[in-house]
């Protein structure tokens, strides 16, 4: 599988592909803060990430990002997320760069 969590809440991402980092009611608590880091040389990692309450439909998704490039060797820092995950799942889609490498508290 392209994305596997290495532990608890850090996430390798090593292709470009859509996948629930966080599933709905997990328990995994408050996350407050989110991390992306772009792993690759030359290409620019191009990102969403989303909170969801019912699964994959889209018209449920609630964007924190959406197509954002992030450019390699960098990093994307989000503090201020505040959601519970026993009532959203997170899920992200990768369509630029990758490996990246995702860090939730």
């Amino acid at each position: 599988m392209a994305v596997t969590e290495v532990t608890k809440n850090v996430f390798d991402v090593t292709s470009t592909q859509t996948a629930t980092l966080i599933p709905i009611e997990s328990n995994r608590g408050l996350i407050r803060s989110i991390s992306v880091s772009n792993q690759h040389a030359t290409d620019d990692a191009v990102l969403d990430l989303y909170l969801d309450d019912e699964g994959y439909l889209s018209a449920n998704h609630i964007y924190l990002i959406k197509g954002v490039k992030i450019p390699a060797g960098t990093t994307l820092v989000m503090d201020t997320v505040g959601f519970n995950n026993n009532n959203y799942s997170l899920a992200m889609t990768n369509s630029g760069g990758a490996p990246i490498s995702i860090m939730i508290r």
